[in-house]
């Protein structure tokens, strides 16, 4: 994913500053790179939000706790989108999707080192070694 939008802020970039002309290479090359970012996503965060959520929360506040955050997920994403445009009036494409990049290795960090690791555990024994930690 980060690979992606630094590709396709990159191209945006390089158009801003005149170094690569507006035609089929540019055209290509960053619907090349929103396809890889949607890729990308698709098999990582979009599914690790769902199955972290389903695994971490305790039993007993399961149903209520995800109702709660897929909301405020949902909400995010709303908020990204809705602001979109205005950042990019504001900023430019390449402003816009390096600082998506920067967010998007911020939750690869978050993914990977926060995150415990659930692959062969019950929910049980997930929710005991939060007890445990807590």
């Amino acid at each position: 994913m980060v690979a992606a939008l630094v590709g396709v802020a990159t191209m945006f970039l390089l158009l801003e500053k005149g170094t690569v002309s507006t035609g089929s290479f540019a055209g290509w090359a960053t619907v090349a790179g929103i396809a890889l970012f949607v890729a990308s996503f698709s098999i990582g965060p979009g599914v690790v939000v769902w199955l972290a959520l389903s695994e971490l929360m305790p039993s007993r506040i399961r149903a209520n706790g995800m109702a709660i955050a897929l909301f405020v997920n949902q909400m995010v994403a709303f908020a990204i989108a809705d602001a979109f445009l205005p950042w990019q009036k504001a900023c430019g494409y390449a402003v816009v999707f390096y600082s998506l990049a920067f967010f998007a290795f911020l939750y690869f960090l978050a993914a990977a080192f926060l995150l415990p690791e659930t692959k062969g555990r019950t929910l049980e024994e997930i929710e005991r070694s939060f007890a445990r930690h807590g």
